[in-house]
């Protein structure tokens, strides 16, 4: 359900030199607005408009839905994660698109990064050029990730696809990975990851489907299958 509707104010003609104000402080106000309610604050495009450029942004227990047409571009000077989540049921969701712009921008921001949430959901989404990650998913149960798109060059270092970290409960379904690194990668940062299903994905360019380095705490129970490599 939808809590809040922002419009676009830019273009994404805009993406190489990004305007000198941005959609930080109007896309916080939403997402805090909603905060909590797994509802969702829904991104879409204005006439022609059909960009949001921003910095950091916090989302806890709320939805991002990026509408058709629309890209959620990273600034020139966020330095952290793009979207940063907790909280329960929160979710970032398509059918647009996210765009960390790591190709243009200095240091290694991950594009989206989860710590302990509960019931989260990534999903209909394509998702390209972090600084490093595209998601990193640590700590807490039940992730959900289902036709996601990565597509960002394999020749870019460190831009793990997702990154499943010291948690239990997680599907990844019938997503299309491209990226630097790792397409999948289960690890154990700070505690032990279990329960976890790899099915019916297509790797491109990849380091390929990966457990570990690090798995000090243990990693329990896995299935990947009917995974489709290339390249």
């Amino acid at each position: 359900p939808v809590c809040t509707i922002v419009s676009a104010q830019f273009t994404t003609a805009e993406r190489a030199t990004p305007p000198p104000t941005d959609d930080t402080a109007r896309l916080q106000a939403a997402l805090t607005g909603c905060a909590g309610t797994g509802r969702s604050v829904l991104l879409v495009s204005s006439a022609a408009n059909n960009a949001f450029f921003s910095g950091t942004l916090t989302v806890n227990g709320e939805a991002v839905v990026v509408g058709y047409g629309v890209t959620l571009f990273g600034n020139d000077t966020y330095s952290g994660e793009l979207l940063s989540v907790s909280g329960t049921n929160p979710a970032i969701l398509g059918p647009g698109t996210i765009d960390g712009r790591g190709d243009l921008i200095s240091g290694t921001p991950r594009l989206i990064e989860a710590k302990d949430t509960q019931n989260f959901s990534v999903g209909y989404l394509t998702i390209v050029h972090p600084g490093k990650e595209h998601l990193y998913v640590e700590g807490g149960s039940n992730l959900n990730v289902w036709f996601l798109t990565i597509a960002t060059p394999a020749n870019t270092k460190n831009t793990d696809g997702i990154d499943i970290d010291s948690l239990t409960n997680a599907t990844v379904f019938a997503s299309t990975i491209n990226d630097g690194d790792d397409g999948v990668a289960i690890k154990t940062n700070s505690g032990p990851a279990s329960n976890i299903t790899v099915l019916a994905n297509k790797f491109y360019g990849t380091h390929g489907m990966s457990i570990g380095s690090q798995t000090m705490y243990g990693v329990t129970n896995v299935l990947w299958d009917d995974n489709q490599m290339f390249g």
